[in-house]
């Protein structure tokens, strides 16, 4: 089917295809084979990203016509099927709702994955659902929850971002043998303990990015506790052991709802992983014997967002003298 089907406008971006490097469909009443030119189907010499919303053809459109394709976000479509011939080999990055979607399935097309993007909706939960894969390459995770609903609808229900996925979560992170640089988690409810825990699996991050935005603050997080068990030397409630969490981290940041909080733990906390000695050893291990320092990373940058939360004070000015020797620092507040 040609083009005469189209506005003029979007016939003429289409025969732009082959210059695409990145792009989103949402076609509404459209049909993928409602595209082609002159004739001739589509190919997408130099497209590296897609994006689907609500289509489920879309992964077999691109069946052997995007021959340098490195990203992948499904945003939502609930039972989408898989089809065997499309490269999944090629998949980088992915972006995927764990809805109805055969999860374990589908990580086993994607054996050099080095990024995932796991968006939680409310109510979307995979019952008894068995990851088996592992991902060695896999650096970079973000795991996010949120809303699905019509708010005029459900304007009191009371969302608490219950990550419903939790277990079949660990057990992928339990089983694979990643060793993750970058972690962010947004939106869900995790308690402090577990999210302890989870960290341990993680000795490699380097950076850590931590929200608790829709969620009330004590479903949150981001806890006094957690902030202890971060302190470079010092254990805590929910970290007994000796050995410092998450010894390679390079950035925190932590954003909170709370409307009050110990800030001389968070202080004391940033104070410890200040170590701009180990900044010229890289990865390495600083040795115990030298200036008996904790074998961690220097933090090079942290930021730390209060959304409901005025400025109490100079509590965070001993932070100052960090900045200005070289630390990357941002304390914001309530606007």
């Amino acid at each position: 089917m040609g083009n005469d089907r189209l506005p003029p406008i979007v016939a003429r971006i289409f025969e732009q295809s082959h210059r695409w490097q990145s792009v989103t469909f949402k076609l509404g009443k459209f049909s993928l084979d409602d595209f082609s030119l002159n004739g001739k189907p589509l190919h997408f010499p130099l497209l590296s990203d897609i994006e689907t919303i609500e289509q489920p053809e879309l992964l077999e459109f691109f069946t052997n016509t995007a021959p340098r394709l490195k990203s992948l976000r499904v945003l939502y479509y609930p039972g989408l099927s898989i089809p065997d011939n499309f490269p999944f080999k090629l998949i980088r990055h992915l972006e995927i709702v764990p809805d109805e979607i055969d999860m374990d399935d589908l990580f086993q097309l994607v054996p050099n994955l080095e990024s995932l993007w796991i968006t939680e909706y409310y109510t979307h939960q995979l019952a008894d659902t068995k990851i088996c894969r592992t991902f060695p390459s896999l650096h970079t995770l973000t795991v996010t929850g949120r809303m699905f609903y019509a708010p005029r609808i459900f304007n009191d229900f009371e969302y608490k971002g219950f990550w419903f996925n939790h277990d079949p979560f660990m057990e992928l992170v339990q089983r694979s043998s990643f060793l993750l640089t970058t972690l962010s988690i947004q939106s869900l409810s995790i308690s402090d303990s577990n999210l302890v825990q989870l960290l341990r699996y993680f000795p490699t991050l380097r950076d850590f990015t931590l929200s608790d935005d829709q969620i009330e603050y004590e479903h949150s997080p981001i806890t006094g506790q957690l902030i202890e068990s971060l302190h470079a030397s010092r254990t805590s409630s929910l970290r007994p052991q000796a050995e410092p969490l998450v010894p390679r981290l390079h950035s925190l940041t932590l954003d909170i709802g709370a409307s009050a909080f110990p800030d001389n733990v968070v202080a004391d906390m940033v104070c410890s992983r200040w170590v701009p000695s180990t900044v010229h050893y890289g990865n390495s291990v600083f040795s115990s014997m030298e200036a008996k320092v904790p074998p961690i990373d220097c933090l090079r940058e942290f930021t730390m967002k209060f959304r409901n939360r005025e400025r109490p004070g100079d509590i965070y000015e001993p932070l100052d003298l960090l900045e200005k020797d070289g630390m990357r620092l941002v304390i914001r507040w309530k606007e």
